[in-house]
């Protein structure tokens, strides 16, 4: 009676000293994404590697690591067989990160969280649905090609703001005089209310196209080196304004650094005597675009920064751009910045 008596006791004093500690409320949950997410859950991860054809890619180098609350090394590494797949087993609390590389291809990475799949829930100690596919694609190198490019490290400093300047996009430079532009291609214009602080109160940075036919159309970024596709779609109805509003702080460094769109566009319209469209240069810009204040020795000005290209030849959709070959920047081959394809 006397050791029945100090196990119930003892069962008592457990439960008190749990409510008691900061023990996660998952420990008492049990079997689910709450205590997963907590303490982590087993994982089955076939990775499919395909290219844009959907034919898998054989001997991709493959690293995918598997996130834990812990110091625990939980990470996996090999390459893709001949149907193209590499599984992952391990154990993983949430986010899962993937690194892809072959020859000919470009770097492919990518993450995503197990708690936000279709249908995910935890059974057994394993996420699940257990074993599920994970289709990648993985781009091939085409055909890249040297093209008119500005990194969006290189600012352009706006003059006054609430005024529009325009902006060659082959010589990536505002229109003379302010510039080494000859044509106006795009308009730019900083919309705000003045210096407050650090930054450009309400600030807009507004692009509008200004050759007859000519805009630009919205699409989808991969999550690859080469983030657009590789050609424009001529198919497409080009919208001809666009208004960004106050995404960075430049001074501070307070930047977007990612975007799920950029935008693909066409500029230097030539038509014929009839009016019919004859000829267009295409070029596409990745997001987002940062405008906003910087302090340099003259004095206190608003600029932006884009990563914008333009294919030199007329009619050629062609947009896969060849890294540290900006035709802009011909003197400075072996130093130009790896702007991204």
């Amino acid at each position: 009676m006397k050791k029945k008596w100090l196990i119930g006791v003892c069962s008592v004093c457990s439960v008190l000293l749990l409510m008691g500690t900061n023990i996660p409320r998952a420990v008492a949950v049990g079997d689910s994404v709450e205590r997963a997410l907590s303490f982590g859950a087993a994982v089955k991860i076939p990775f499919k590697v395909v290219d844009e054809t959907g034919d898998p890619v054989s001997g991709a180098k493959i690293s995918v690591g598997l996130f834990l609350w812990t110091d625990e090394q939980n990470s996996a590494k090999g390459v893709t067989d001949q149907d193209g797949i590499f599984t992952v087993r391990g154990k993983a609390t949430d986010e899962v990160t993937y690194f892809i590389t072959k020859e000919g291809y470009y770097y492919t990475n990518g993450k995503f969280r197990l708690s936000q799949q279709p249908d995910t829930n935890v059974k057994n100690g394993k996420w699940m649905p257990y074993g599920k596919e994970r289709r990648v694609v993985l781009k091939r190198r085409v055909n890249p090609i040297p093209m008119f490019a500005r990194p969006k490290w290189k600012f352009l400093s706006i003059p006054e703001i609430n005024t529009p300047y325009g902006f060659d996009a082959i010589a990536m430079d505002w229109v003379e005089p302010l510039g080494k532009g000859k044509h106006v291609d795009i308009l730019c214009e900083y919309k705000g209310k003045g210096l407050s602080g650090m930054n450009y109160r309400d600030g807009t940075l507004s692009l509008v196209w200004v050759d007859r036919n000519c805009g630009f159309y919205q699409d989808n970024v991969a999550d690859a080196e080469f983030k657009s596709s590789y050609h424009a779609d001529t198919n497409q109805s080009f919208q001809t304004a666009i208004t960004f509003i106050n995404q960075s702080d430049v001074h501070t460094g307070g930047f977007v650094t990612k975007s799920d769109i950029y935008l693909v566009f066409r500029i230097r319209s030539r038509h014929s005597f009839n009016g019919k469209l004859m000829g267009v240069h295409y070029g596409k810009i990745y997001l987002p675009i940062d405008f906003g204040y910087v302090q340099p020795i003259e004095g206190e000005k608003a600029c932006f920064g884009i990563s914008i290209y333009t294919n030199p030849t007329e009619n050629d959709t062609n947009l896969e751009f060849l890294p540290y070959h900006s035709l802009n920047y011909p003197d400075e081959q072996s130093k130009q910045p790896n702007i991204a394809p």
